[in-house]
C-alpha cells in the first residue's frame, strides 16, 4: 500500500518528427552501448538489435551505431517523438493502465535552441495526462 511505480518517459518534439527521432534514438543508442542497460534491453528480448548496435558502433562508430537503432527497439522503450503532442497523453495513459503511478516525462531539445524548445513544451504539456 506504501509503494508506487515510477517510470520515465523522454520525449522530442520538433516540427521534423523524423528529427526528434534521430535525437531520442542518439540517447538509445547510449543505452544500448553501456554494459548494464544493453543486458537490461537483451533481457526484454532486444538482445539481437543490442548486437547489432554494437557492431555498428565497432565498425563504423557512433553515428553508425546510431543509425542501427531499430524502430522496434525505439519503439520498445519508454520514449516519445513526434512533431506535436498529438498521441502523448494515450501513450502515458498506456503506462498508467500498467501500474505507473508517477510518470516522469524527461523531455529532450532537438536543437541548440533548448531553453525555447523546453518553454514551448511545458506551456504545452500542461494538459497532457494531467487527471480529470
Amino acid at each position: 500500500d506504501g509503494f508506487g511505480v515510477s517510470a520515465k518517459l523522454r520525449v522530442a518534439l520538433h516540427e521534423d518528427a523524423a528529427l526528434a527521432r534521430a535525437t531520442l534514438k542518439k540517447v538509445l543508442t547510449f543505452y544500448a552501448l553501456q554494459n548494464g542497460y544493453g543486458q537490461m534491453l537483451g533481457e526484454m528480448g532486444l538482445a539481437d538489435e543490442v548486437e547489432t548496435i554494437r557492431a555498428a558502433h565497432r565498425d563504423g562508430g557512433f553515428r553508425a551505431a546510431r543509425e542501427a537503432v531499430s524502430d522496434r527497439l525505439f519503439d520498445s522503450v519508454p520514449m516519445f517523438a513526434g512533431s506535436s503532442m498529438d498521441g502523448l497523453a494515450e501513450r502515458l495513459r498506456a503506462y498508467e493502465e500498467a501500474g505507473v503511478t508517477r510518470m516522469n516525462v524527461a523531455f529532450v531539445p532537438v536543437t541548440e535552441d533548448y531553453m525555447t524548445e523546453i518553454e514551448r513544451f511545458v506551456e504545452a504539456a500542461d494538459f497532457v495526462g494531467a487527471a480529470a
